[in-house]
């Protein structure tokens, strides 16, 4: 499933998805690298390059899952850092992100559910499939977020992944994701709370309720909290 939003910098429609599923044994057990995309599919008379006609992710500019870090009983996440001018500089028309854990390689990551808006950053959560144990209906996910126009690692700390208050990073890097003993089992649902910090809840497989890290993204967070899918458009 895809969505779709306006770029409110020139006015481009850009669309977000990922790649894979999890529907018999055999997706159990494959580890296939899938992939998460941002495209800009309609240039609305911004002069840039859109996605129509491309071939191949040479014209996407690459992201990556660059640090993990156990906290407590999650393992934080770090995404590689990037601009959006980087793609007009290098005539790119979006980003994909391959998912592959720098600690345990390739373990067939994918991505189930839709991508969301968050403030004004993407958010989207996977499934990490436990190979060789079809059995085991509980697999870990991750949450991850990042520019939605550039993929790249927000930029600054807005995640407390310990829940000590403060917003952490992994060495020069904000955290930008997490991952957990059980995923979740469909998108998120996110609100503000008095201060303005966003506060996430994810259902998850084994069906309990489980709140995300508190996340600040201060002046820059809109009050659109989902995206909208444009349909017809």
């Amino acid at each position: 499933r895809m969505n779709a939003t306006k770029n409110p910098d020139d006015g481009s429609i850009w669309v977000f998805f990922g790649t894979g599923k999890y529907l018999s044994a055999e997706d159990v057990d494959n580890t296939s690298v899938q992939t998460w995309y941002g495209l800009r599919a309609q240039t609305k008379g911004s002069g840039k390059s859109s996605s129509d006609g491309t071939t191949g992710r040479s014209d996407l500019v690459e992201r990556s899952i660059v640090a993990e870090q156990a906290v407590g009983d999650v393992t934080a996440r770090a995404t590689s850092e990037g601009s959006r001018s980087e793609l007009d500089v290098n005539d790119k028309v979006g980003w994909y992100m391959d998912l592959i854990s720098p600690e345990h390689g390739e373990e067939g990551e994918r991505i189930l559910y839709v991508s969301q808006l968050v403030g004004s950053y993407l958010y989207v959560n996977t499934t990490i499939p436990k190979a060789g144990d079809p059995c085991d209906t509980l697999p870990p996910g991750a949450s991850m977020i990042v520019d939605p126009f550039s993929g790249a690692n927000p930029g600054q700390p807005f995640m407390d992944v310990s829940g000590d208050g403060d917003f952490d990073t992994i060495g020069d890097l904000p955290v930008s994701g997490v991952v957990s003993r059980i995923g979740a089992s469909g998108a998120s649902t996110f609100a503000k709370d008095p201060e303005g910090n966003i506060l996430g809840i994810n259902p998850d497989l084994g069906g309990g309720i489980r709140e995300m890290p508190s996340l600040d993204f201060g002046s820059t967070s809109a009050e659109q909290l989902n995206w909208h899918e444009l349909v017809g458009h």
